[in-house]
């Protein structure tokens, strides 16, 4: 069993709060595990995906939606092994685009990137984000090696 605390950042970026969670939905950030939890951080006002910081966590090491087939960028982040993932997919005619059973989807790079985290007890952790407030993937190393349980094996 995990815990919130397990999850929330030590080093909140500038302009961002706290500001809930998300749990039990098997469809929010990792594909079919009831058991994800997700603590949310958030800029600015409104409710805009965009203006999100998301720390997903799958106990079960589940897949993260939105990026299936798109292949990643490996890195290393200290012992870990990490993925990372310029955007994500969206509906809609676009970039990279290819035809799905519901409709067409494109890679978009300007509303969320994420990096995804393996850790040692075989369940996954990731960071979304837009990369309008959070550039680059040394912003989203910056923030996993501030999630406790990352800390604790880097």
């Amino acid at each position: 069993m995990i815990y919130v605390s397990s999850l929330k950042l030590r080093t909140i970026p500038d302009g961002y709060a706290y500001f809930g969670v998300a749990e039990g939905d098997s469809t929010i950030e990792f594909h079919d595990d009831p058991d994800q939890l997700i603590v949310r951080y958030k800029t600015g006002s409104g409710f805009a995906q965009a203006k999100m910081l998301s720390i997903c966590y799958s106990p079960a090491g589940a897949t993260l939606t939105c990026v299936e087939t798109k292949p990643p960028i490996k890195i290393k982040l200290g012992r870990l092994s990490a993925l990372y993932f310029d955007g994500h997919w969206v509906p809609g005619p676009g970039s990279g685009q290819w035809d799905t059973i519901v409709g067409p989807v494109h890679w978009d790079t300007d509303s969320q990137h994420s990096v995804a985290v393996s850790l040692p007890s075989g369940a996954s952790l990731a960071i979304r984000s837009s990369p309008q407030y959070l550039p680059g993937l040394a912003s989203l190393l910056g923030i996993a090696r501030s999630v406790p349980i990352v800390e604790a094996v880097v």
